[in-house]
């Protein structure tokens, strides 16, 4: 029983390290009524430069494919670092989403947002305090509204305190232009 066992441990183990690409000097052999580690030579280091490999990637049937688009941040996001901004979004990423049709979720989908009126994403329901409030969601607006929902519009249902770091707040606004579409 315990040769046996060790035998498939062994030819398992060599199955799993075949399988992971790497190469062994010798297959493994179960050592015969011993419980000994079989002694094997390092595997030889192979330079081997990468093959280039051309695939065509179709989106599947319910996906969107993607498409790169270029946008210019204005004057006042210049020197702006996007990379701070991602991980400012995540705390947005909770409530909001940024990409065109994606739903809508405790907060709205945030796509085409800049230089839209507030309030005008279909399929959500607003605060009364935010759809009366007359906003344009211009970049002072936005900064503004990001700084501290609840004070650019009283009664706001938002229930974000706001970034109050001028460039995190920026880095944030730079990220949302870019993922959102720029400005309509």
């Amino acid at each position: 029983m315990f040769r046996s066992s060790l035998g498939i441990f062994v030819f398992t183990a060599s199955a799993l390290v075949m399988a992971c690409g790497e190469k062994t000097a010798e297959p493994a052999k179960p050592v015969a009524g011993v419980a000994e580690p079989v002694a094997h030579e390092a595997p030889k280091a192979v330079a081997e430069a990468p093959k280039a490999v051309e695939a065509i990637v179709e989106p599947a049937q319910n996906e969107i494919a993607p498409v790169v688009v270029t946008i210019e941040l204005p004057a006042s996001l210049a020197g702006a670092d996007l990379a701070v901004g991602k991980r400012q979004y995540s705390k947005c990423r909770a409530c909001h989403t940024v990409k065109e049709g994606q739903a809508n979720r405790v907060g709205p989908n945030l796509y085409g947002i800049f230089g839209n009126a507030a309030a005008q994403t279909p399929k959500f329901r607003y605060s009364k305090a935010l759809l009366e409030s007359g906003k344009t969601w211009d970049m002072q607006s936005m900064d503004t509204w990001i700084a501290n929902p609840r004070e650019t519009v009283p009664g706001t249902s938002m229930a974000f305190v706001g970034i109050k770091d001028d460039e995190k707040r920026k880095a944030l606004l730079a990220y949302l232009y870019t993922e959102t579409g720029g400005e309509n």
